[in-house]
């Protein structure tokens, strides 16, 4: 028996952009179900972008036919190793091999060396950047943009903090916005159901990777979302099953690079 069934994956632009989650009820746009992956970035002997590479792989995923969409610029692609103006380059190559043939959304987030705040880390220039390349990956045709907050330095009321950084984001485009929680984050950037449920009422903001195997604080989250236009992402292939059931409309994991069909496949069980 079937526990959850997608159609099959059609390309972007289709008339067909919703699929109906057939456990929830709710509508979720096509390029948020299914297989999402994390594409690994290829780089050069000398720590530079390997341009072919990346084609390269685009290409891969496309002919597995098992993928829905591609996060370029992930967490497992080493998204925090970019500089500025390698961010835009590998906005540039995966827009432009995949052709509208697949499904593009890049990480957009400010430069930030190895994920972390450091001395005199520059928290408006991280939001500067994160607006910039938000608008230039819409510009060459991103399905949609991720974006994560930690670049944000705690202080008193973070919570309106992060709020007023995603409105930010969202009056600055007008495709949708993903937010992206990667493992390990502690208080205060971990989410809360509470700060989800005003992101979720932004008219951009319509989904969230979550990279947890607790169910019990991804079905928080789900529940926070119930009555809005908002699809949860499960970041962790071990808890995909029991996400879906939740009501997750897809799995973010490094292995949707190597194996797709077989991820593809827990679907149909």
């Amino acid at each position: 028996m079937h526990i959850y069934l997608f159609v099959e994956n059609l390309p972007p632009g289709s008339e067909m952009d919703e699929i109906t989650h057939p456990i929830t009820g709710r509508p979720m746009p096509q390029f948020l179900t299914g297989v999402i992956t994390p594409m690994l970035t290829a780089f050069n002997e000398d720590g530079s972008l390997d341009e072919d590479g990346i084609r390269a792989m685009v290409r891969w995923l496309k002919s597995t036919g098992a993928v829905t969409t591609i996060f370029a610029r992930s967490g497992v692609g080493q998204m925090f190793t970019f500089s500025f103006d390698e961010v835009k380059t590998m906005i540039d190559v995966s827009i432009s091999e995949a052709k509208d043939e697949i499904y593009v959304m890049p990480g957009t987030s400010g430069v930030l060396p190895d994920g972390r705040i450091g001395p005199g880390h520059d928290e408006q220039l991280y939001v500067r950047q994160t607006l910039e390349l938000s608008k230039y990956a819409e510009r060459q045709g991103a399905t949609g943009v991720v974006v994560l907050p930690l670049g944000l330095v705690p202080s008193e009321n973070f919570a309106d903090k992060v709020f007023d950084f995603y409105k930010k984001v969202n009056d600055a485009v007008n495709i949708p916005i993903v937010i992206y929680q990667p493992p390990g984050v502690r208080p205060p950037h971990a989410m809360t159901p509470s700060l989800l449920h005003r992101l979720a009422g932004l008219e951009r903001v319509i989904g969230m990777k979550y990279s947890t195997s607790d169910m019990q604080s991804f079905g928080l989250l789900c529940d926070a979302t119930k009555d809005q236009e908002f699809t949860m992402i499960s970041g962790h292939e071990g808890a995909f099953l029991p996400s879906l059931v939740l009501g997750a409309g897809a799995v973010i994991g490094g292995g949707c690079n190597t194996h797709p069909e077989l991820i593809l496949s827990l679907i149909h069980i």
